[in-house]
């Protein structure tokens, strides 16, 4: 999972809530840089539990604030009509 996406993650994003990640690589480093939610260690009960219990004590204004960040980083990163123009002026590039 190091070099793929989780498709729960834009799921997640795509529904403005936070998300709490268990998988390392690049679907940890998507929370991080849009700021959407937080690293769990995986297979680590302790680390969830102390996590969900940040969560569920956290003021919702800051959940809010994350599961909006993420459907906002989704939105501009990841929309596939941009992507498509992007890709397909990539190909132009290339074709020209």
């Amino acid at each position: 999972f190091k070099t793929v996406y989780s498709n729960k993650t834009f799921d997640y994003m795509a529904c403005s809530r936070p998300v709490l990640m268990a998988i390392d690589g690049v679907s940890r480093q998507l929370v991080v840089d849009a700021e959407c939610g937080t690293y769990v260690e995986p297979e680590n009960p302790a680390d969830f539990a102390e996590k969900v219990q940040t969560y569920a004590e956290m003021d919702a204004s800051i959940r809010t604030a994350q599961g909006e960040a993420g459907h906002a980083y989704a939105r501009t990163h990841f929309d596939r009509e941009m992507l498509a123009n992007r890709y397909l002026k990539q190909l132009q590039t290339i074709a020209s």
